[in-house]
C-alpha cells in the first residue's frame, strides 16, 4: 500500500509545531497477535518517536496531539489502571495494556478529548506514511531498552534484598528508575506500602500501632516517609551498584552501570525536593485510593496495643492491617499476668464495649 502523500507533504505535516505532542496507541510487532497495547506520548515528531520502536510490523493505531501532554499521560494510565475490565502488563512496561481495544481507545479519547488542540485528516495521512516507512534507528530504542533491562536483570540477580520482592513491585521498582517520573515512583511507593496506606472518602489513612489511624498533618507523615525510609531504598540500590562499578573491569557492564547510577541519582535527588515530593505525593493521593472499605466489621475482635482478642474463639492474634480496625485499647493483653482482681476490673472496662464478655483467659 502507498501512502497518498510524497515525502516533501510528509515532512511538512511531521514539523507542524500542531503535531508535534501528543498520544499515540501502538501495536507492537511481537504482540501482533495478542491484545496488548501501548499508550505513549511523544514530545517530538510522531515518525522519529516510532522509528524507535524496533520490532517489525510495529504500527500505529491512532494519535491525538494535546496540549497538557504529561498531565493528560498520567490520568490516561490511571484510568486505565482502574478500569476492571483491562489489566496492566508491567512485564513489558508501565504503559502496556491487555483488554478489548474498544475500552482502552474509548478510555483514552475520553481524556484526550479534553485537551485535544486539532483534529485534522492530516493525522491520518502522517500515521499512515509513519506506518509505511517505518524504520528503526539504531539509537535508544526498545529493544535498546530490553538490552538494559536484561543487563539490569543480571545486576538484580546480584541484589539479594530482590529476591524478597514479589514479580509486581520488582517491576514496579525498576519501571521507576528506568523511567524516573513521579508518577511511577508514586506508583511503586503505593504498591509498597498497600498493606499501610490508603486514600478512602478523600482521607489518608495510615496503619500503625496496630490499627488504621486518619492522618490530618498535612501529608508530613508521608513526607517525612518519602524523604527517609523511602528515599534509603533507592539510596542502598544506589551505593549497591557505585561498588559493583569500582569492581568491574568490563567496559560495557560498567557503561551500564553508570547509565543506571545516574538514574538512581535523578530518584534521590527528586526524594531530597520539597517540588518533587508534593507532586509525587499528587500521585500517590490518586493510586492509593480504595473504596468499598468496611472499617471495624469484626465486631468480635478487641484491639491491645500488642495484638488483638478474638473473644469468640479467645485466640489472641498479630495485628493485622486487613482487619480494618479504627480502635484500641491502651493495655497489653496480658492475661496470665493479672491477679484475678485485675481480671475482674478489666472485664468491668471491656464491658463498656461488649456488654456480654463474661472472662478474659
Amino acid at each position: 500500500m502507498t501512502t497518498n502523500i510524497n515525502f516533501d507533504e510528509f515532512n511538512l505535516l511531521n514539523n507542524n509545531p500542531l503535531l508535534k505532542f501528543g498520544i499515540y496507541i501502538l501495536k507492537r510487532g511481537d504482540l501482533i497477535s495478542s491484545n496488548v497495547y501501548k499508550i505513549g506520548k511523544t514530545e517530538r515528531t510522531l515518525y522519529n518517536r516510532f522509528n524507535e520502536y524496533n520490532y517489525p510490523g510495529t504500527y500505529i493505531l491512532d494519535y491525538i496531539p494535546v496540549s497538557q501532554i504529561s498531565f493528560t499521560e498520567r490520568h490516561i494510565l490511571i484510568n486505565l489502571k482502574n478500569n476492571n475490565n483491562i489489566i496492566k502488563r508491567c512485564d513489558l512496561g508501565n504503559e502496556y495494556f491487555e483488554g478489548d481495544y474498544t475500552i482502552i481507545y474509548d478510555i483514552v479519547m475520553t481524556v484526550c478529548n479534553e485537551y485535544k488542540i486539532i483534529n485534522t485528516l492530516d493525522i491520518k495521512k502522517l500515521i499512515e506514511y509513519c506506518n509505511n516507512n517505518h524504520k528503526p534507528t539504531l539509537k535508544f530504542n526498545d529493544s535498546a531498552h530490553i538490552n538494559i533491562n536484561n543487563n539490569l536483570n543480571e545486576i538484580n540477580i546480584i541484589n539479594e534484598e530482590l529476591n524478597s520482592f514479589d514479580k509486581i513491585e520488582h517491576d514496579l521498582f525498576y519501571n521507576a528508575i528506568n523511567n524516573n517520573t513521579d508518577y511511577q515512583i508514586a506508583e511503586y511507593y503505593a504498591y509498597k506500602n498497600r498493606e499501610y496506606l490508603f486514600i478512602n472518602n478523600n482521607n489518608v489513612y495510615y496503619f500503625n500501632n496496630g490499627f488504621w489511624n486518619i492522618i490530618n498533618d498535612n501529608y508530613y507523615t508521608i513526607k517525612k516517609h518519602l524523604s527517609n525510609e523511602f528515599y534509603n531504598i533507592f539510596y542502598n540500590e544506589l551505593i549497591r551498584i557505585k561498588n559493583l562499578l569500582n569492581t568491574s573491569n568490563n567496559n560495557i557492564i560498567q557503561n551500564q552501570y553508570t547509565k543506571y547510577i545516574k538514574k538512581l541519582n535523578n530518584i534521590c535527588l527528586k526524594l531530597k525536593s520539597n517540588y518533587n515530593i508534593k507532586n509525587i505525593i499528587k500521585d500517590i493521593l490518586i493510586t492509593c485510593v480504595k473504596d468499598n472499605i468496611n472499617f471495624d466489621s469484626h465486631i468480635f475482635y478487641l484491639n491491645f496495643l500488642n495484638g488483638t482478642l478474638n473473644l469468640q474463639t479467645k485466640e489472641f492474634i498479630k495485628h493485622d492491617p486487613t482487619h480494618y480496625i479504627t480502635k484500641q485499647i491502651l493495655l497489653n493483653y496480658e492475661p496470665n499476668k493479672y491477679s484475678k482482681e485485675e481480671k475482674l476490673k478489666l472485664i468491668f472496662k471491656l464491658r463498656s464495649f461488649f456488654p456480654t464478655i463474661e472472662e478474659l483467659d
